[in-house]
């Protein structure tokens, strides 16, 4: 008796979120290459730039799939980004996660978010204020010229 052993096909899923709230999701199967993943991705920007719809993508998303496999971990962007855009203010995890997608076109969950910021608040990164529901940080004074 021959035995024959199946293998799932390798399955790529593409999901964009417009600020409209509008999603598109492509899933391919099969084996694919970088370069051919990168030829298809080039494609769909191609195609988003060039309808006459009311938005279209504003970023390259070749090269954003290039920096997230060369640049820093999740930790390290999020500490960049709130240096960046909450220097001297108070802000939610839901604003953080909003110029989080703003700033890398990536959809990180508040839940991840208010995470990272409460274990920031706990080893003095960021302060924070208000109740479990309403809370709020800022970055802490003393760690300021250190992020």
């Amino acid at each position: 008796m021959v035995g024959v052993i199946l293998m799932k096909k390798p399955k790529w899923r593409v999901e964009y979120v417009s600020p409209l709230g509008e999603k598109i999701t492509i899933t391919l199967e099969g084996t694919f290459n970088n370069n051919k993943i990168k030829q298809f991705l080039d494609l769909l920007e191609i195609f988003a730039t060039s309808t006459s719809s009311e938005y279209s993508l504003s970023h390259n998303v070749t090269s954003n799939i290039t920096k997230q496999t060369k640049t820093k971990g999740l930790k390290e962007r999020i500490l960049l980004l709130l240096n960046k855009r909450f220097h001297n203010r108070w802000f939610t995890s839901k604003d953080v996660a909003a110029a989080f997608y703003d700033e890398y076109s990536e959809i990180i969950p508040e839940n991840v978010i208010s995470t990272y910021l409460s274990r920031f608040y706990y080893r003095g990164i960021l302060l924070r204020r208000g109740t479990r529901a309403r809370r709020q940080y800022t970055i802490s004074p003393k760690i300021t010229n250190e992020l």
